[in-house]
């Protein structure tokens, strides 16, 4: 009976996880790459133009 009651709480979970926190985690990382991109992207124009 343990072992069902806590499988289905480890279902509802993991639903709840997907839908919910793994998007917002993704959203994230993928703000934070592309802010790393634009670092890296300006970087390498300021290198360009100080060996100008």
């Amino acid at each position: 009976n343990e072992i069902i009651w806590g499988g289905a709480a480890f279902l509802i979970l993991f639903v709840l996880m997907v839908k919910k926190g793994f998007p917002a985690v993704k959203g994230a990382m993928d703000a934070r790459a592309e802010k790393i991109r634009g670092d890296l992207d300006a970087a390498e124009k300021a290198k360009t133009d100080a060996q100008a």
